[in-house]
């Protein structure tokens, strides 16, 4: 009885252990890069409350792949960083392209993070005391 339950449990802890790394397999395979995202002075409202953070929304540069590559919006706090990770391809194999980055509130953001590399954004207010994001 002992070798039986010793042999499930073997087979359980097997099993989990392969589930538990396919996704990094699976990050390797499609290729993925970084974005660190900087927020040196940006604030924003809720409600009637200042908060010292920024949201940022990063997403790949055409609209048709949005649905099938990364597509998220960030919270940085003032004074911090946070580092998000970028597909290269969808999970279909296509190229995601450029992505773009920008913060909430803010039109037009530049496709210039290549999903490859590791890429850097600060974010801060320009001299309206709008927050504007870009990469260094």
């Amino acid at each position: 009885m002992t070798k039986h339950m010793n042999l499930i449990a073997g087979i359980l802890m097997s099993t989990l252990l392969l589930t538990a790394t396919a996704p990094a397999v699976e990050a390797y395979e499609y290729g993925s890069g970084s974005l660190t995202i900087y927020n040196k002075n940006c604030t924003k409202w809720i409600g009637l409350k200042k908060r010292k953070r920024v949201t940022v929304h990063v997403f790949a540069g055409n609209s048709l792949k949005r649905s099938e590559c990364t597509n998220v919006d960030i919270t940085v706090s003032q004074g911090q960083s946070v580092t998000g990770v970028m597909w290269a391809k969808s999970y279909r194999g296509r190229s995601c392209g450029k992505y773009k980055h920008e913060a909430h509130g803010t039109v037009g953001g530049k496709a210039d993070v290549d999903p490859n590399e590791v890429a850097y954004v600060t974010c801060k207010k320009d001299r309206y005391g709008i927050c504007q994001c870009a990469k260094h």
